[in-house]
């Protein structure tokens, strides 16, 4: 069954950007799903490139970052679950970006307000712009794995890391 998709387009106005958020909801997960395996089988290790091919016979190879994005939004279709598409100069409130990190509103105002996310303010309301809160999770994640890393080589430096504890009660 062919699926018909809109297509939409950005334009800058006097350094503003139209934002074109878009939403795509699972209408019909089986049909995304034999989709998704379409996909997934469209590009053989032979030919390495996945190709549009246009009514005229035009063919037009799909850019790996592009052909990626699609599989994760068919994935996510075949799962039931809707799909947000959104250019990262998007500005956010500050309850969709609580969203998107998976922290509470009153958190993510602190992280705000202690100069770790940036932000701007239209009025009394703040905006956070989307690239901010994606540079903000890569670099938490960072933090993360350093702390992570430094615990490990001070557990095996002292020897914990390979003892039971002796009281077994917690177990």
């Amino acid at each position: 069954m062919p699926r018909d998709f809109e297509y939409f387009e950005y334009r800058r106005l006097e350094m503003t950007v139209a934002v074109a958020r878009r939403t795509y909801l699972a209408e019909d997960p089986d049909a995304d799903s034999d989709f998704l395996v379409f996909l997934k089988g469209s590009v053989s290790a032979a030919q390495g490139v996945p190709k549009l091919v246009a009514d005229d016979g035009t063919e037009h190879q799909v850019p790996h970052g592009v052909f990626d994005a699609l599989l994760l939004i068919a994935e996510a279709l075949a799962e039931g679950r809707a799909v947000s598409v959104m250019p990262t100069d998007t500005q956010l409130t500050t309850q969709e970006a609580a969203d998107y990190l998976g922290y509470s509103r009153p958190t993510l105002v602190k992280l705000l307000e202690r100069g770790e996310i940036p932000f701007s303010r239209v009025g009394r309301h703040r905006r956070v712009m989307l690239r901010d809160l994606i540079e903000y999770e890569a670099e938490a994640r960072s933090r993360r794995r350093t702390t992570l890393d430094q615990l490990t080589q001070e557990s095996v430096r002292d020897g914990s890391a390979l003892r039971t504890p002796d009281d077994d009660s917690t177990r």
